[in-house]
């Protein structure tokens, strides 16, 4: 009988150990952890996730290319996402100044982040 109540918490640790691995899974975002700067357009912007959105940014060097990188802008800075939206409409070059996200945790963006841009003359 005692070693029933053994392998009984045994399985419940293993479970409740799966079960964890499946919310820390989507948790782990890996990127690139440098910064840089890429000059175009801005195609589109979606506000996107389930739980904690961001907002993705389309971006192409050439307005004919077929080419299209995804940044992010974090959810607590729409004024930057706002800005972004506005050049996308008056279909301005810009500027992106970005950097790499690599940490653990729910809500962070997936792709790099960017910090700031600004209008090509």
């Amino acid at each position: 009988m005692e070693n029933d109540t053994v392998m009984g918490c045994l399985a419940v640790l293993a479970i409740a150990f799966l079960i964890g691995l499946l919310f820390l899974i989507p948790a782990i975002h890996l990127s690139s952890v440098g910064t840089g700067s890429h000059s175009g357009y801005v195609t589109a912007i979606d506000y996107y996730g389930l739980f904690f959105p961001n907002y993705m940014v389309y971006f192409k060097t050439d307005n004919s290319s077929s080419q299209e990188d995804q940044y992010c802008v974090s959810r607590d800075n729409k004024e930057l996402a706002d800005k972004l939206k506005g050049v996308n409409v008056t279909k301005q070059r810009v500027t992106l100044f970005y950097h790499g996200v690599r940490a653990i945790g729910y809500g962070l963006c997936e792709y790099d982040q960017i910090d700031k841009f600004e209008i090509d003359r």
